[in-house]
């Protein structure tokens, strides 16, 4: 009666955290709900990871970061209400905070501070320790060790006896390992009856266990609650159904728990799901983790070639993305210039299509000017994409467009050949002035022959401009692709335990398959 009256206010959280056998359906539920029920106020959330889904009807928000101001809000009450400092206490402490964040050797902390979250655990820390850690693993350290420790002895709480005789260490690989283990499995949220099995055989590990199945069975289940106890880390969602309070622990303690392990097999399992999304922030952790990187980002590398080597057609792709960088005129790094004509070949609709973002990482000097060579290919990309989605119908509104994309002139001084090609197929084109109808009966005889000849004048001139037909398989492939190289190169510029001749030989490589990987 409520929702039918349109008196409910419904919100629906982490939609990120849909394992992918659930997705599809609760998506459809969410539809069918929000259809059903259309006069209530419905709010979903999620991290942008999940922003591919779309609602109709909904008004998409992404939730700015917190500013200056915010911060200063925040740590101003953090201090005083979560710490329990008097009010002077409390604002005192607020502003040495605010102080030694402001400092530019904090930058790094400063910009975590803008998530929510994570303003917290820096608080957190801070409280305790006075100062920020360098690394925000470092940070989440130092986070976790206060709240399975210090945060209970500073309220004085006292945990189940058999759960504080575990040593912080035994805590904290035993929460490693139910983290590993959900994550890796895609659960963000487990039954009592998947992670208790998982608590008894690690107890059973430790010195002295005991041997009696019913006495661990006894210890796995006061471990579980103690855990769920702790402040903020692990909580029962519903009856018997557990999650991590926020999946920034959960991607830490995986980190953690590969990081652990040290060998190159938990490595090389590791490195397989490099193009997958999800794992984005635990490859981040793991490699400012990691005492040396270099054989992990090797392996990096070598999985991100996987991806594509097993497709002629792929392979053919990224060898053509060679072939043009070498003969593009430009100071550019190589690898940027094949991350930039890696979008351009992309077909126009596809959501990668024309994004720059990775090659202007790799090169800030793409953002100014654009060397002649590039500027002219995404100009002449540009004109193939407002051809090839013309409709018969919108012709006449976009002819203007079209001949407007084809005025290169100033780009084209030194290429007078092909200068006067680009006339000719302009000259083609009907004038603005005839009739709707004139205009679309010329496109519908013409138009499919005129985009021929536009994509084969672009490809035998300047080679761009090729029909991959990709499939969906290879376009999702391709994706993998795309955010396995993000990954790898974040991982290059946060990881500082790498040795110079390794950042080398991968940035040289990037966008590139390496038949000859070595460790």
């Amino acid at each position: 009666t409520i929702f039918a009256q349109g008196k409910a206010l419904i919100l629906l959280d982490s939609l990120d955290e849909l394992n992918e056998e659930e997705s599809d359906i609760i998506i459809r539920e969410i539809h069918h709900f929000s259809e059903r029920f259309y006069k209530n106020t419905v709010i979903i959330t999620c991290r942008l990871a999940a922003q591919r889904y779309q609602f109709n009807g909904f008004t998409e928000i992404e939730i700015a970061d917190f500013s200056k101001s915010q911060i200063i809000t925040f740590a101003d009450k953090w201090f005083v209400a979560v710490a329990k400092n008097s009010l002077w206490e409390g604002k005192a402490k607020a502003s040495e905070f605010i102080k030694k964040l402001e400092l530019p050797e904090n930058q790094q902390i400063l910009e975590l501070a803008t998530t929510p979250i994570l303003l917290n655990l820096t608080c957190l820390v801070f409280q305790f320790l006075g100062d920020f850690p360098a690394l925000r693993s470092e940070l989440y350290k130092q986070a976790l060790e206060l709240l399975l420790v210090h945060w209970d002895e500073a309220r004085r709480i006292r945990r189940d006896e058999f759960y504080r005789n575990l040593s912080l260490l035994d805590k904290i690989k035993l929460l490693c390992r139910l983290a590993a283990t959900t994550f890796t499995e895609g659960d963000y949220f487990f039954p009592a009856t998947k992670i208790q099995p998982l608590i008894t055989e690690y107890l059973r590990q430790l010195p002295h266990a005991s041997t009696d199945p019913e006495a661990l069975q006894l210890d796995s289940t006061a471990a579980l609650k103690a855990i769920e106890a702790q402040h903020g880390l692990l909580l029962e969602q519903g009856r018997g159904i557990y999650s991590f309070s926020h999946l920034t622990f959960q991607e830490y303690l995986t980190a953690r728990e590969i990081v652990a392990a040290g060998n190159s097999q938990t490595l090389q399992n590791f490195v397989t799901h490099i193009g997958e999304k999800r794992w984005r922030e635990v490859f981040l952790l793991a490699a400012g983790m990691m005492q040396t990187g270099d054989e992990l980002l090797l392996l990096m590398k070598q999985e991100v070639d996987n991806l594509v080597i097993s497709n002629q057609k792929l392979q053919k792709f990224v060898k053509w993305l060679d072939e043009k960088t070498s003969i593009i005129n430009a100071s550019y790094y190589p690898a940027s210039v094949r991350a930039f004509y890696f979008t351009l070949a992309l077909p126009p609709d596809y959501p990668l299509a024309y994004n720059q973002n990775l090659a202007l990482s790799l090169d800030s000097r793409l953002s100014g000017n654009l060397a002649i060579d590039l500027a002219l290919d995404l100009a002449l990309i540009h004109a193939l994409a407002i051809s090839l989605r013309m409709t018969t119908n919108i012709f006449y509104q976009r002819l203007s467009a079209i001949a407007l994309a084809l005025d290169l002139q100033h780009l084209l001084q030194d290429r007078p050949v092909l200068q006067q090609s680009l006339q000719n197929l302009h000259d083609e084109l009907p004038t603005p002035e005839q009739s709707r109808h004139a205009l679309k009966i010329w496109w519908e005889e013409n138009g499919e022959t005129w985009t021929s000849k536009l994509r084969n004048l672009i490809i035998s001139d300047r080679q761009i401009g090729h029909d991959w037909q990709f499939d969906e398989n290879e376009l999702q492939i391709l994706q993998q692709y795309w955010n396995a190289n993000k990954v790898l190169i974040d991982c290059l510029n946060n990881a500082g335990n790498v040795s110079l001749a390794t950042i080398k030989s991968i940035e040289k490589k990037l966008f590139l398959i390496d038949r000859h990987h070595s460790l």
